[in-house]
């Protein structure tokens, strides 16, 4: 309870975090002297732009205080933020803090990701992966509409979860983050109209800048009514659509038995390498598909967990960053065929970006790895079944 209290508490403490580095800014350019004050553009001017930073930050502060405001009141006692109103809040010493707030901008760079249309090629190029190959691999008829399970782990705002609804898939997403949970939830419940809500996902950077319009991007959300498409979708089939989200460590959960053989296909998005200890993910994959159910990866071998180098991984409080093993591509293909997986796809690496401000000087791209396993048994569709060799066919055979 605790720690969900904090989290809470934290979206209410992006604001006067924010307008501390937006003061910081200010204030390098009040100790500018005349000379240089003259130096700058005088269209654009440097107060002009700090103005526009604080509306931005206000507009931010806004949707951030509706998703903390739309949690039931009875699950948490929020206090209010010690910070009066205009007042700056000094950057946190400690890194618990610092990290909240780090997720809080992450959650607003995921926001305009996964719901603003201005986003979606940088969505396609991994979701779109994703759900072709699902629909390929997985079709949906008439009789099963909305009964194959899918679980999406490392869901964050539920974009992907949500288009596989759309498809005629029975998804249930999880992730760890609150911050992303609770900003996901919002917006699945909120009945939000499309482009109601305006966001400025990008002031947090000033560094890498063409242009101040690149960092003041006005991006609005959703692009679409998710109630409302929803609703168009129960006339197709007599089981209505169906989605869920579960909170916490993903491995415990679905090692229960009650998630053991139950899911027809497991996608995962830039998610395989959050683990300190990827075959733990590769083996709760495997007993959570059913028999001949896949698993369908997009994404990078990062490593979250990965500590720096010459750094001792007990000076971090997590002790995870010990536990970190940084397997290659083809050591990660290789443990899932000797856990049991058999290659559907073999990898291929495609090139992407991943909440990233297009017009950045420095987008962060990365050659992300496609691929599809599958674990034996069960039914598997006719265009899998056309890969496979029968036991004559052999074009030289006489």
């Amino acid at each position: 309870a605790e720690h969900f209290n904090t989290v809470v508490n934290c979206f209410g403490d992006y604001l006067p975090y924010i307008q501390t580095d937006i003061t910081r800014r200010e204030e390098a350019y009040e100790n500018l002297s005349d000379e240089h004050k003259d130096l700058l553009p005088v269209e654009k001017s440097y107060p002009g732009k700090i103005n526009l930073l604080k509306k931005a930050a206000l507009a931010n502060k806004a949707i951030l205080d509706k998703i903390a405001g739309s949690i039931p009141k009875r699950r948490v006692s929020v206090r209010s933020s010690s910070a009066t109103p205009g007042s700056t809040l000094e950057p946190p010493g400690n890194t618990n803090k610092m990290h909240n707030m780090d997720k809080i901008q992450g959650t607003l760079h995921l926001l305009a990701r996964d719901w603003s249309s201005l986003y979606a090629s940088e969505r396609n190029q991994s979701y779109g992966m994703l759900l072709r190959e699902l629909e390929k691999l997985k079709p949906v008829t008439t009789l099963n509409r909305n009964k194959q399970e899918v679980l999406i782990p490392g869901v964050g705002l539920g974009r992907l979860m949500v288009e596989g609804v759309f498809r005629g898939y029975q998804c249930q997403g999880n992730d760890f983050s609150w911050q992303v949970l609770l900003a996901g939830r919002y917006l699945l419940n909120g009945n939000l109209e499309p482009q109601q809500v305006p966001i400025f996902p990008w002031i947090d950077d000033p560094g890498n800048r063409v242009s101040n319009s690149d960092m003041m991007e006005c991006v609005l959300i959703p692009d679409i009514n998710i109630k409302a498409e929803l609703k168009k979708l129960e006339p197709l089939s007599r089981a209505p659509p169906k989605m869920s989200v579960t909170a916490g460590e993903w491995v415990d959960i679905y090692n229960r038995p009650i998630n053991k053989d139950r899911f027809e296909a497991v996608l995962t998005s830039f998610f395989l390498d959050t683990a300190p200890n990827p075959i733990t993910y590769i083996q709760t994959i495997y007993k959570t598909l059913a028999p001949g159910g896949v698993w369908i990866n997009f994404g990078p071998l990062k490593y979250h967990w990965q500590p720096s180098v010459a750094t001792d991984p007990k000076d971090y409080d997590d002790p995870r960053y010990g536990e970190s093993l940084e397997l290659t591509l083809d050591e990660i293909i290789e443990t899932a065929e000797t856990v049991g997986f058999k290659v559907v796809r073999a990898p291929s690496l495609h090139s992407c970006t991943y909440a990233s401000n297009p017009n950045s000087m420095n987008p962060t791209r990365y050659n992300a790895a496609f691929f599809t396993l599958r674990k034996p048994g069960g039914l598997i569709s006719i265009d899998e079944a056309s890969d496979i060799p029968l036991p004559n066919d052999d074009p030289t055979a006489q």
